[in-house]
């Protein structure tokens, strides 16, 4: 089964637990081949009355506000884009479109109208955060997405043995550029104040910055601060700048969706999110017990549903509930599998903390070679309780798990080795 993670930020194509192409809802036709994904976004700041990154949340038949020659609405790039993702792929198989939480009965509708012409045939339409739902094996949880243009909080619960949607909240203006806005904004003020130059009165120099932001924000977690250099028109311009200070500037936004938030949670209600959103500066803060979600978890949850979801028919339908007798139970009298309840290092076995990071706060406000005594390595890590166990949720700083690179969203077992530098952290499990 294939599945097409329609989310804005990076439209997906997954099968078999790989990335088959993967490209951001950005198009630009300042040129004379209009450019789509990465490209689009690459020139967005330099042409941005030519550029659309609206067309997958605002899908529509409605004309766009800026007239082309090629396209006449968002549902128009929309199709384009899809055609480039998926025009070198083999899909015989079939595609399971996963659409976001947000989008309403006349956007679905508009959506089947482009799939129908596309070389593919497409199974079902599923709400993606109902899987990202089912992943988490959590009755009563809610997801956090973080679409490009605002952030949706989505809650799930079981109703009489099925998991469905109960209520949404959308927070306008708080999805991720938002927040590489504001991340963007800390390094112009340090430009500013410290080399008295503004990057933001050239159209070059911000487009640089957007490209550049995220190897910063990597580099910063992983030190605690950064000295970067920009050159234009000749002249050289230096500036620090601290991973404090993108988490402080997170702040404002993180508070609108955490208002939103405890307004739709119970106190069994699971908080969880992609993997990968877990790394952004402040998050884990600002949202203490987020769980991380693997980024194949859509896909493994829509193979649990298989049979479900590939009911044949004349045409795809939407599903809206999955039932929850279908997930896979332990075989009766089976002893529960054994999870990690400490970390030994150097023979002193250290007891996992749930639910808060193992060593203070991420790189760059505390340092897990300070706490724990690694010296050399400069890095953190936050382990999580899950329903599979323990989840490595966040790592800033290289870390090997069993010789192979560590990714944030993996779950950890007891034999399981973690290399930090000359460290070995081995998972055990004691009675």
């Amino acid at each position: 089964m294939n599945l097409l993670e329609l989310h804005d930020s990076r439209v997906t194509l997954r099968s078999a637990q790989r990335v088959l192409a993967s490209s951001p809802g950005f198009a630009n036709v300042a040129g004379a081949e209009p450019l789509f994904g990465e490209a689009a976004r690459q020139v967005a700041r330099l042409h941005p009355r030519q550029n659309f990154h609206q067309f997958w949340q605002q899908l529509s038949l409605d004309p766009l506000a800026i007239k082309t020659k090629t396209f006449r609405h968002h549902a128009d790039l929309a199709y384009r884009h899809l055609q480039l993702l998926t025009q070198e792929q083999e899909l015989g198989a079939g595609v399971l479109v996963a659409t976001p939480a947000s989008y309403t009965r006349a956007q679905l509708s508009v959506l089947l109208g482009i799939l129908k012409p596309c070389p593919f045939r497409t199974l079902a339409l599923i709400d993606h955060g109902l899987l990202l739902a089912a992943a988490s094996e959590a009755p009563d949880c809610i997801v956090l997405d973080l679409q490009l243009h605002q952030a949706v909080l989505s809650c799930y619960r079981e109703v009489d043995g099925s998991l469905q949607r109960e209520k949404l909240s959308q927070i306008p203006a708080a999805g991720s550029l938002a927040l590489h806005d504001a991340w963007s904004s800390v390094v112009a003020d340090a430009f500013l104040q410290q080399s008295r130059f503004d990057p933001t009165h050239s159209a070059e120099t911000e487009q640089y910055i957007a490209n550049q932001l995220p190897v910063w924000l990597a580099a910063s977690a992983r030190s605690g601060e950064l000295q970067l250099e920009i050159n234009h028109k000749g002249s050289s311009f230096q500036a620090r700048v601290t991973y404090d200070m993108f988490c402080e500037r997170s702040k404002t936004l993180y508070a609108r969706i955490a208002r939103e938030l405890a307004a739709l949670r119970t106190a069994d209600s699971g908080l969880f999110t992609q993997a990968g959103h877990l790394a952004l500066p402040g998050l884990t803060a600002a949202f203490p017990g987020i769980q991380g979600l693997d980024e194949h978890a859509g896909l493994l949850a829509a193979e649990r549903y298989r049979e479900l979801l590939l009911k044949p028919g004349d045409s795809p339908g939407f599903v809206s509930r999955l039932p929850l007798a279908t997930q896979p139970a332990a075989a009766a009298g089976a002893a529960p599998a054994r999870q990690p309840t400490h970390l030994l290092l150097d023979h002193q076995a250290y007891a996992l903390p749930l639910g808060r990071t193992l060593a203070g706060e991420p790189a760059g406000q505390s340092d897990l070679a300070r706490v724990l005594g690694l010296p050399g390595w400069r890095g953190s890590l936050v382990l999580q309780r899950g329903p599979r166990g323990v989840l490595l949720e966040q790592i800033a700083g290289d870390l090997t798990c069993n010789d192979d690179p560590a990714t944030a969203g993996c779950w950890l077992k007891p034999g399981d080795c973690l290399q930090a530098g000359t460290h070995q952290l081995l998972l055990i499990s004691v009675e």
